[in-house]
Order: structure tokens, then sequence, then C-alpha cells
């Protein structure tokens, strides 16, 4: 419950207009997947190699620059949301 409730502190209706439930629930999942002992949250850190028998791929890790960059909720969440903070690109 206190996702939801964090997260409805940072969804101002007003400026998200008919995105703030989508808005809402993208960050709430975030707020979830990045609290520890959530139940929700992963200790895993992004995939940088791949094996299928003898083919293999190694890939760079992207950097996280952003606290909401670092799961997949706070990326969504930031699709609905860039202007309201300051994120440009």
């Amino acid at each position: 419950a206190f996702a939801l409730a964090d997260a409805a502190l940072l969804i101002d209706d007003s400026l998200f207009g008919d995105t703030a439930v989508p808005a809402h629930v993208y960050l709430t999942a975030h707020l979830l997947a990045s609290t520890p002992g959530s139940g929700f949250a992963s200790s895993a850190g992004p995939v940088t190699s791949a094996r299928a028998g003898e083919i293999a791929a190694t890939f760079a890790a992207m950097a996280v620059t952003d606290d909401l960059q670092s799961t997949e909720w706070g990326r969504l969440f930031l699709r609905f949301a860039p202007q309201h903070f300051g994120i440009t690109g």
C-alpha cells in the first residue's frame, strides 16, 4: 500500500491529464520493483550475455542514469511524464 500512496503524491492530475492513471500504475509498479523486501524486487542485474548451444553473444550493460531508468516500469512511466520532470530527448 505504501507504493500506491507514494506514487499518488507524485502524480498531479492537472499536469498529467488523461495519462494520470497509467502514469500512477507504472510509477507504483516501479516503486514496488525497486524496493527490496517488497516481494516484487529483483536482485538480478542487466543481462550482459546469452548462449544458445555453440552461439554466444555479449552485450553492453545499460548505464542507469536515473532511478526511474532502473526498472522497466520506471521507463514506461517516463514515457508519460518527460515534460513534468525536465527530461528531454
